[in-house]
């Protein structure tokens, strides 16, 4: 019993030192790199707009806003067809974002 667990505590100092070698390549890979500076934006962002603004003001206009530009870059981006459906739904959304701010 006590050889096993002294395996599985190497195994596992193994597999450590793999995933901190793996976290070094991530920080290398430029699409992590990427994402992680998107990451960091998006947080300040996020910070930054709270610094100024009350949480029931700001996370639906950002909610509104990010359907909307999901929408659009699907069709875009993805070749995605645009319903009638699809846009009375930017509309509302649009409507929505315009009655808030008032």
């Amino acid at each position: 019993m006590k050889s096993g667990l002294a395996q599985t505590q190497l195994s596992g100092l193994g597999e450590l030192i793999k995933n901190l070698l793996n976290f070094k390549f991530l920080l290398i890979h430029w699409k992590y790199v990427l994402g992680m500076i998107c990451y960091a934006t998006s947080f300040l962002t996020w910070m930054f707009l709270l610094s100024k603004q009350a949480l029931s003001m700001i996370y639906p206009l950002t909610v509104g806003i990010i359907y909307a530009l999901i929408m659009i870059s699907s069709v875009v981006f993805f070749h995605e067809q645009f319903t009638v459906y699809k846009i009375i739904g930017v509309v509302l959304i649009g409507l929505g974002i315009l009655l808030l701010l008032k």
